[in-house]
């Protein structure tokens, strides 16, 4: 065969091609007078959302196996090394490492670790590209937003600091387009961050307005409805908390007017959220991780006794 038509890609450019591709399946370049340039996040979101994590997963775990050849070629496959050295000597085809062996290898070879909330990003980010390849799921855009972008700056951090590659450095070749996207995929998550407060706060001002045109009919009814619930499903036994503003304990936290305080003299509105510990409802945004203070208590409790 002419040696015109062979294809070939190291570790290294496959994983960045991988990565480079994702970034563009994700989101799209717009010019705009105030921004300039700025992303957003792609219009078929089902289709390239889907194939941007698979090239940005698939990216990283070569990435990873490329890190593991600057140690030591051989770890990069599968099997005791003894065993992987002699059937690369008979050009025998052997499999690479899957994610976990990776991290493994990594951390006893090169000495390469993450820390705790990298391994989460690495994990979430794991958890989708499985549920995008092998079934159909619901998620919550926002949420999966900011872990693809947790992604990309942990990939970005283990270019610079473990392969010496700045993808946004004019020294790396790579199409000014992808590099402009790369540059402002911060920017348009804080952007759909500041819409998304702006619509949660718009939604609890009319709550509220309503909630106080009618408020003791309000109450009474939300009684009755937690009670009815309590007796025939027995699934509700609050139906209030402690208010974040006045301290009380009338945060509502059950029907169409969770989120305002009952307290006449406070008229607060929260955002609600579950804790992701214990799925007990707390205050927050949706898209953030937090725990009640129950869970939050109980964890303090925990390392003050450790230490």
């Amino acid at each position: 065969m002419a040696e015109k038509n062979l294809i070939e890609l190291s570790l290294l450019e496959n994983g960045l091609d991988f990565i480079i591709r994702g970034i563009d399946e994700l989101y799209e370049l717009y010019d705009d007078i105030e921004y300039q340039p700025y992303i957003n996040p792609v219009s078929q979101p089902q289709k390239d959302y889907k194939y941007g994590v698979l090239h940005l997963f698939s990216g990283f775990l070569l990435l990873l196996k490329e890190r593991l050849s600057h140690h030591m070629p051989e770890l990069i496959f599968q099997g005791k090394m003894e065993e992987v050295k002699r059937k690369l000597k008979t050009n025998k085809e052997l499999n690479t490492v899957t994610l976990d062996e990776a991290l493994e290898r990594l951390e006893i070879g090169p000495q390469v670790t993450f820390s705790a909330s990298d391994l989460n990003v690495i994990r979430k980010i794991q958890t989708f590209r499985n549920r995008f390849e092998h079934y159909k799921f619901l998620v919550n855009k926002l949420e999966l937003n900011k872990i693809i972008i947790d992604f990309i700056e942990l990939i970005d951090r283990f270019l610079i600091k473990e392969l010496k590659i700045d993808i946004t450095s004019t020294s790396f070749y790579i199409n000014p387009e992808i590099r402009a996207k790369v540059l402002s995929i911060e920017s348009v998550y804080k952007r759909m961050i500041d819409k998304r407060k702006h619509e949660l706060i718009t939604i609890g001002e009319r709550k509220l307005k309503k909630f106080q045109r009618n408020r003791e009919n309000i109450l009474q009814q939300l009684e009755k409805q937690a009670y009815i619930a309590y007796i025939d499903e027995g699934g509700i036994d609050d139906i209030t908390m402690m208010c974040p503003m006045c301290c009380e304990d009338t945060l509502i936290i059950y029907g169409e007017f969770a989120g305002i305080c009952s307290n006449e003299e406070c008229n607060n509105y929260s955002l609600l959220k579950t804790c992701d510990r214990c799925g007990q409802v707390t205050t927050g945004y949706e898209w953030e991780e937090k725990w009640c203070d129950n869970c939050h208590n109980e964890i303090q409790r925990m390392a003050d006794r450790d230490d």
